[in-house]
């Protein structure tokens, strides 16, 4: 077979498919048109309307993202702060416990001589 032959009969065949579903069609030739064009319409605006729920979406990340940045430096920075102070509070404590600590091995030493001499 020829190549004319294939595409002439593809062709054929593509056109009466057309004629087909246009003499079946439900709506006449203005009421389909008309339906093509809202739908049309219809689907820009859902399109148009997708593209703003996105651009929405991604300026909200981005807030989100430095809001969460400036959260985390603030909260670090307290941390460091309540670390620094608890050093400086529990430092006194520290020193007076090692106080108490030699106090009770000086004890021990007096205890342990007075019970050597003995």
């Amino acid at each position: 077979m020829k190549f004319s032959r294939i595409l002439l009969g593809f062709g054929v065949g593509i056109a009466a498919g057309a004629a087909t579903s246009i003499l079946n069609a439900p709506k006449s030739g203005k009421e389909l048109q008309q339906n093509f064009k809202s739908t049309a319409y219809d689907t820009k605006a859902q399109v148009n309307q997708l593209k703003i729920e996105a651009n929405e979406v991604k300026d909200a990340v981005f807030k989100t993202k430095d809001a969460s940045q400036e959260v985390m430096k603030t909260m670090t920075e307290e941390i460091k702060d309540m670390i620094a102070h608890y050093k400086s509070d529990i430092q006194p404590n520290i020193e007076n416990l090692k106080g108490n600590i030699d106090n009770l091995n000086n004890r021990k030493t007096e205890i342990m001589d007075t019970l050597s001499k003995k």
